[in-house]
């Protein structure tokens, strides 16, 4: 059996984060329509959103420790996508920071 590169696992990581993300857009679509209760929504989003956080995080550290590796279209799409992943996963949680930073000085 042959060891996969961290390149290759960096890559389905990153598929399987970008599936996760579409089946979040498609479940919030469905909720704007009304096809799914609200409070169900919290908990499926919940799940989903963290699912695509921990699978990011793990794609782009197989992304990083393939930095070494040759060049290939999937360590290049990885890393992309990896990369998308956790800065949109960075700037929402430091967005929360500053609304609670924020808001813990109102009151």
């Amino acid at each position: 059996m042959t060891k996969k590169s961290n390149s290759e696992k960096a890559f389905k990581y990153a598929l399987v984060t970008a599936g996760l993300f579409i089946v979040f857009m498609v479940v919030k679509a469905l909720v704007g329509a009304e096809k799914i209760d609200i409070e169900k929504y919290g908990y499926i989003s919940a799940f989903i959103m963290f699912m695509v956080v921990l699978f990011s995080i793990i794609g782009f550290t197989y992304n990083m420790k393939g930095l070494k590796e040759p060049k290939s279209m999937k360590k290049i799409v990885s890393l992309v996508l990896n990369t998308i992943f956790m800065v949109l996963f960075l700037t929402t949680t430091i967005a929360n920071i500053i609304d609670l930073i924020k808001y813990s000085k109102l009151y």
